[in-house]
């Protein structure tokens, strides 16, 4: 059996042609490693990315 334990977060933004729904799971946006010998290959363009950039600045203004 395996268990995942991560955290996700959902974002909602609406336009006038419609809603846009983006989701981000915060541990592969944050993990480097995913166990001692596999590495997250999209890390570093997940820290580039604006899903990160906002989940910080959310992060920062709700501490």
């Amino acid at each position: 059996m395996d268990i995942d334990h991560f955290c996700e977060s959902k974002f909602i933004f609406h336009s006038q042609s419609g809603k846009i729904v983006k989701t981000v799971n915060h541990y592969y946006l944050e993990t480097e490693m995913l166990d001692e010998k596999i590495s997250n290959d999209n890390y570093e363009k997940n820290q580039k990315s604006i899903l990160n950039t906002l989940c910080k600045l959310i992060e920062k203004e709700t501490e």
